[in-house]
């Protein structure tokens, strides 16, 4: 698990989902469009992206 990963988790689980009563569908959403994310700064700093971190 990287250091990203639990703050992710968090927001789709708790933030999304308990505190705006997000549908599924919008949680879906969000998760692709960080994983698009994740994807284009991968290959952008050409790293893997379980090694991607936030300072």
């Amino acid at each position: 698990m990287t250091a990203l990963a639990p703050h992710l988790s968090a927001f789709f689980h708790e933030r999304l989902r308990f505190e705006r009563c997000a549908s599924v569908n919008t949680c879906d959403s969000y998760a692709y469009a960080f994983k698009l994310l994740l994807d284009f700064a991968s290959r952008r700093l050409k790293t893997t992206p379980s090694r991607l971190a936030l300072e």
